[in-house]
């Protein structure tokens, strides 16, 4: 995130903090549960990407590189999450900002729904991708066996995903409920964010995130559903790049 990010907002954002506060530590539960699970999910391939340098067909191993590559997933999240929580910092600074300038054009509102709006697309991406995962390592394992007629277990992964999903649905209930109240109490004031979000497009490095801020820009009363099916709908995936794990 740019660190001169500065976003002018009402004073009154405050009264948030404690909630700005949970919303942190809710996400640093989540991205220590996922990094549980990523370490446990790589030492599984770890052992398969063993298997695959055997001498067996080369289809076990482009099926165990592919499937390596979703492992990304767990920079996906990590960065999407750290951003809200970047971003609702950046709101609580600007906020002394505000006073010192007696502003009157509110942009906390829109940044808490942006929040609401990344956070429920990073929950769905996540429950994707890890669905994907666990498929995809089952049918690898079975593969593997039926190729090499070795038998071995196939392991555990993915043990916190629902504690995970329960996490992720707090924080996207506080923010959600942030945002409601913030738009209400502040409905009556001009929202001029134009500005602003083209620094927050500069900082988003994913396309989820922009797409998220551009459809948020176009569409400022539509709801966390419409926003999924239009994602999905669209069809957005993230650039993968080359990783070496092993």
């Amino acid at each position: 995130m740019e660190k001169e990010l500065l976003l002018s907002v009402m004073p009154g954002v405050e009264q948030y903090s404690n909630k700005i506060e949970e919303v942190k530590n809710w996400i640093e539960q989540v991205l220590d549960m996922a990094l549980i699970d990523f370490i446990m999910m790589s030492s599984v391939f770890k052992k398969y990407h063993q298997f695959a340098q055997q001498p067996v067909p080369h289809e076990v191993a482009d099926r165990v590189s592919s499937s390596v590559k979703k492992l990304q997933y767990m920079d996906f999240l990590s960065q999407k999450l750290t951003h809200i929580v970047q971003l609702n910092h950046e709101i609580e600074k600007a906020a002394i900002h505000a006073h010192s300038n007696n502003t009157t054009i509110d942009q906390a509102g829109f940044i808490f729904k942006l929040n609401y709006m990344q956070a429920t697309v990073a929950k769905t991406e996540f429950l994707l991708t890890t669905d994907a995962l666990r498929q995809g390592l089952h049918d690898l394992h079975d593969h593997i066996i039926s190729v090499t007629k070795l038998d071995f277990h196939e392991g555990a992964y993915f043990s916190h995903t629902g504690e995970i999903e329960e996490r992720l649905e707090c924080i996207i209930y506080t923010l959600n409920e942030m945002q409601k109240e913030r738009c209400a109490e502040t409905s009556s004031h001009v929202l001029n964010i134009e500005h602003q979000a083209q620094k927050l497009a500069n900082a988003y490095t994913m396309k989820s995130e922009r797409f998220v801020l551009t459809w948020l820009l176009r569409h400022p009363h539509t709801t966390a559903t419409e926003l999924i099916h239009q994602y999905m709908q669209e069809g957005i995936e993230q650039v993968e790049e080359e990783i070496d794990l092993f």
